[in-house]
This record gives structure tokens, sequence and C-alpha cells, in this order.
């Protein structure tokens, strides 16, 4: 009788040791979860950066990318110019070079408020020299500075 009182306490002190244990694993699950949605956009360069060393091809050797449509919003240029920067700084410096990342080709372009729908962290690193009013816009990207020019 006294084996199953002493029992019966440990069950108690298992069950709670066990939810504790749960519990803390949760919070880790959450803490990397939070971690990778965090920094997506590097773990995405570093995969691309490794597949494309096993297989031979550098991300550079993609460019220039023609893309053709009636018009492009704002938004949509903005993330041609996020794609250029991020692609091309994610290569190591001495790959680096001057290259035209993006053509786009339509009629028209939205002109107004492409900066501030960049990205702050590299909104100092974009220049738009651009006009509009050609058919065609390029998104280059320079090695000296890391900069994209949008002409």
């Amino acid at each position: 009788m006294l084996i199953m009182k002493f029992l019966e306490g440990k069950k108690g002190q298992m069950a709670l040791e066990t939810i504790f244990k749960v519990l803390i694993l949760l919070v880790a699950v959450a803490v990397i979860i939070g971690l990778i949605m965090t920094f997506s956009d590097e773990v995405r360069n570093i995969v691309k950066e490794f597949i494309g060393k096993f297989f031979g091809k550098s991300p550079t050797q993609e460019f220039p990318k023609q893309v053709e449509k009636d018009s492009f919003s704002a938004g949509e240029i903005a993330s041609y110019i996020e794609s250029c920067y991020t692609t091309m700084t994610s290569v190591s410096e001495t790959e680096q070079k001057d290259t035209n990342c993006f053509l786009l080709i339509g009629k028209n372009f939205e002109s107004s408020g492409i900066l501030e729908k960049v990205s702050p962290s590299i909104r100092g690193n974009v220049e738009i020299s651009a006009d509009f009013t050609r058919g065609i816009l390029i998104i280059e990207f320079i090695d000296v500075g890391n900069k994209i020019i949008v002409r």
C-alpha cells in the first residue's frame, strides 16, 4: 500500500514534467519558425548560391532577363529592382560585375511611387534616371557601390 501511494505521487510528477517538456519544445519550434520567416530571403539566397555552385551555374548567368507586358506598375518595377539587387549582392564580390538585370518592355510604366515601394534597406542604392516615355526600361546593377540604376 505504501508503494502504491509512492508510485501515484511519481505519476503526477511525470505528467507535469512531460507537459513542461512539450511546452519547451513548442516554444523552441516557434522561435525556429520565427527565425526562418525573418531571414527567409537570406536563406533562399544561400540555397540558390549552393545549388548554383553545385551545378556550376552562377546567378549572374541568368541575366539579362527580358519581360514584355502592356504595362508595369510601380510595385512590379520595385520587385524587379529588389530581385536584381538581391541576386547580384548574394554572389561573391569577385564575381560581381556591372550587369543589365532586366529589360522591361511595355507601353505604360507607372513612374510615381517606385522608390517608396522599394525596401528601405536598399532604397539608398537605387537611382532612377529613366523618363518613362520610351517603350523599354533597363534595370542595371553597378558593381562599384552596389547600385541599381533604372534607365
